[in-house]
């Protein structure tokens, strides 16, 4: 498109500070705010950092208009701004600036797509890879796009993050379309929303599914957090949208009177009788979930082979999702027959009979993990393992609350490395440790763990292959953090590891000895 064109609509946010001759038929195909995919058909969008440690993309300016950006988008204009040969404009916040005009570039792609945000500390990536695979079996080519990956729900790329830079996620949404997908369901997470990667699209659907503590390294405050994912709601649903939200706990409570007043249509879903969306019937065992739907127009049973009671909330928010679309209770339960389990998010490791079950999830939370270990304690026969970490270079806060819920939940709790990134592994697992009760005092090996006991294993090959040497037939051993990833991060070194292989594995060699 013209560079005349791209900046029409945004006359009245971005003022020209200097124009250049013939700026007008400058041609234009992206816009970035990364100096270092600029291009002759580029806009370079110049934003500060969103951490006092991150860089100032004014301090690149100079090698974008090297590498013959076409123009300029600023905050902070030098006084020498004039003496430069390409145009610049000045921004009252380029960051959104950045996201709307990225969007516009891709051709506002949104439009063309029935998009579904979904917000909250757990659950997303369940909620939309099982959302996108319900749409898909109603009829709709639906994408997702997530911390699980971005394209088809069977047939997912990794592309390393939840919610990307404005650029990349509208690029990716224009391609989806060629794809010949006509939805998405998206994960939205708190950093994209603070950071406005999302500023340039609306929501015809915004899902919330519930919050807790996380990321309080980038927020500082919880409140920050709350309101960083009550903006997806307040700023970023289209008028016409709809709002799908949780019909008990406090903070559901919270969000639904704090967007009274809003145009927009709600749907509540829960296992109170006022939910417009309700289980019933929840019957929950090793095998699965078996509950009944019930929606205004009508109700439903299903039984979907996953493991968990707080599946049960993500199973509703999915349904309550279709009901928002116009689905009813006939549509519903037949796409539900073939809804697919989303990777690392309690799966099962293929074992023997006379092995423990093994279970790989992504619970990196404490809520999250409390969930998990409540589950599971409902269901072993034996004895309860875990085996987790936390994450370098990320929240330090949960790390003793992480430990203090295994302690409460599991019956033998083994310590390892989760991405300690350029931390030190030591120094997690300490934090961890310091949430344990006094009680509670190292074993010699994991061999010797006792209830009142935990070990540390800094190697995480090493301790999920000790923990399934020990394991009876009885036992069930979560494996926790990581689920879905592919990947271990120590320093700078990115290496291959999957959970669900390395269990698969432990038990394969164990199964021959």
């Amino acid at each position: 498109m013209l560079l005349s064109e791209l900046v029409e609509s945004f006359k009245n946010e971005l003022t020209p500070v200097s124009l250049v001759p013939g700026w007008e038929t400058l041609e234009i195909d992206r816009v970035t705010i990364n100096s270092n995919r600029v291009t002759p058909t580029s806009v370079f969008v110049a934003c500060k950092g969103v951490l006092p440690t991150s860089k100032d993309g004014h301090e690149f300016i100079a090698k974008a208009i090297e590498q013959g950006a076409a123009a300029v988008v600023l905050e902070q204009a030098p006084v020498d701004v004039s003496n430069w040969a390409l145009p610049v404009w000045q921004s009252g916040n380029s960051r959104v600036d950045a996201a709307r005009l990225a969007a516009s570039v891709s051709g506002h792609p949104d439009r063309e797509l029935t998009t579904v945000g979904i917000t909250g500390t757990n659950g997303k990536s369940s909620v939309a890879f099982a959302l996108s695979s319900l749409l898909t079996h109603l009829g709709r080519s639906c994408a997702v796009m997530g911390t699980l990956g971005v394209g088809r729900p069977d047939a997912l790329e990794d592309w390393g993050m939840t919610t990307p830079e404005a650029e990349v996620l509208s690029s990716r949404l224009r391609q989806l379309i060629d794809q010949k997908f006509d939805a998405v369901a998206m994960e939205v997470s708190s950093h994209g929303l603070a950071t406005a990667r999302v500023a340039g699209l609306q929501f015809d659907v915004s899902l919330f599914t519930n919050l807790s503590h996380e990321h309080l390294d980038f927020h500082e405050t919880f409140d920050a957090y709350y309101q960083a994912k009550k903006s997806l709601f307040t700023a970023h649903t289209a008028p016409s949208g709809v709002f799908v939200l949780p019909h008990e706990g406090d903070l559901g409570r919270r969000l639904a009177k704090d967007l009274r007043g809003l145009p927009h249509r709600c749907v509540t879903w829960g296992r109170d009788v006022g939910a417009d969306v309700r289980a019933s019937e929840v019957r929950l065992s090793a095998r699965g979930i078996h509950m009944r739907i019930d929606l205004p127009t009508g109700a439903f049973p299903i039984e979907v082979p996953w493991i968990g009671d707080f599946h049960v909330d993500n199973l509703l928010a999915v349904a309550a999702t279709g009901y928002a679309l116009g689905y009813d209770a006939s549509a519903l339960q037949d796409a539900f027959r073939s809804v697919s389990a989303p990777p690392g998010r309690m799966q099962r490791v293929p074992a023997a009979p006379e092995q423990a079950t093994v279970l790989v999830d992504y619970a990196h939370t404490p809520d999250a993990l409390e969930s998990a270990l409540k589950t599971l304690q409902a269901v072993c026969p034996g004895n309860l393992w875990v085996v987790f970490g936390c994450g370098g270079d990320r929240d330090v806060m949960k790390r003793p609350l992480m430990g203090e819920v295994a302690a409460r939940f599991a019956d033998r709790t083994v310590i390892t490395n989760d991405n300690p990134r350029s931390e030190d592994p030591v120094t997690i697992a300490s934090a961890i440790v310091s949430g344990l009760p006094p009680s509670f005092t190292a074993a010699n090996s994991v061999a010797a763990l006792g209830p009142k006991n935990y070990s540390v294993v800094l190697d995480r090959q090493q301790a999920i292959e000790a923990v399934l040497k020990c394991a009876q037939p009885t036992d069930v051993v979560l494996i926790a953090g990581k689920g879905h990833e592919k990947f271990q991060t120590v320093g700078n070194e990115k290496t291959p590891f999957d959970d669900v292989e390395v269990a698969k594995k432990a038990l394969q060699d164990g199964e021959g000895s």
